[in-house]
Formats: structure tokens, sequence, C-alpha cells
């Protein structure tokens, strides 16, 4: 969806007399099928590098909370059953590119950047579907030290498992 201004509702100056803003939308046609709310401090998410919970933001991230990291090539992998995943994130000028991989094989290179606009949070940035209802694993790479985020993912059919006891 467009929308044009002739001012600005957002705390940044138009560079020119109207500008043009891009709004997401998403519009279904079925019904969305079943699925399994992950947080991003769930045990089973394996987190390598140098990535840190930040907690109790205010931003409507899901359950207060996000991981975030700035180191290139920080990752992160999470194994699931079920037919296909959606890797929930923000985007805002502080985030850069990260590589999604699904089953080791590299699908797309997403940018959470996103300029002129306010911090979007539970934002799907990457889905995939139609995979067979088994074992899968999501690996997130930092491609950039701009930074990298996770908020949730959402397992469709299959499920996720029980959560893992943090001992």
């Amino acid at each position: 969806m467009s929308l044009f201004t002739s001012g600005c509702p957002f705390e940044d100056v138009p560079s020119g007399l109207y500008k043009m803003w891009e709004i997401p939308l998403v519009l279904r046609t079925t019904p969305v099928p079943d699925s399994t709310l992950i947080n991003d401090d769930d045990a089973r998410i394996t987190y390598s590098g140098s990535w840190r919970s930040l907690g109790h933001r205010g931003f409507s991230d899901y359950n207060d909370d996000v991981h975030y990291t700035t180191s290139v090539n920080d990752s992160l992998q999470f194994t699931f059953t079920g037919a296909g995943i959606d890797y929930i994130a923000e985007k805002h000028t502080d985030l850069g590119d990260v590589d999604v991989y699904v089953d080791g094989v590299l699908k797309q290179n997403v940018n959470l950047r996103l300029e002129n606009f306010p911090r979007l949070s539970q934002v799907v940035v990457f889905r995939t579907d139609g995979l067979s209802n088994g074992p899968h694993t999501i690996k997130i790479v930092n491609k950039s030290t701009a930074g990298a985020v996770l908020d949730a993912f959402r397992v469709y059919g299959g499920s996720a498992g029980p959560p893992l006891s943090r001992g």
C-alpha cells in the first residue's frame, strides 16, 4: 500500500512537498493453518556469537523482548517439525541484512533496514511453506554491522515440540 502525505506524521522531515510512504500489507484469501509461536528466548534456539537478549524495551515485541547482534556472521539456528515457518523480526534504521537458510540451503537475503519510518515490530520478514511435514532447521546469519534481530518464529503445521527445561 502506498500513502502520499503533504505533511509528515512521523518524527522526520519530509524532503519535499509530498512524501510517499510504503506500508506492508498482507491480504489472505485462505484460512491460516494451525501454528505455534516460539519466543526468541526459547531454549531450543541455538545462538552462535555475541547475541544479546534485550527485554522490557516497550517496542511491542512479542513478550517484550528480542535477541540482537551487530557482529557479522553471528548466527542462530532453530529445529522445528512442521510444514512452514515465519521469521518474525523488526524493521528499523539501525538494522541491516541477514541471510536465511532452511535445511542448509540459502533461501533469501532479508533487509531489515527501514528508512524514514518508525520502528516496525513483529514483522514477518521471511516465510516459507509447502515443506514436507517433518523436521527442518532454519538458520539466520547476520551479514552487516548495522544489526540483526530475532523476535520470534511461527511454526505452521506439525509442532515445535514442548519447550525444553532451562534446568
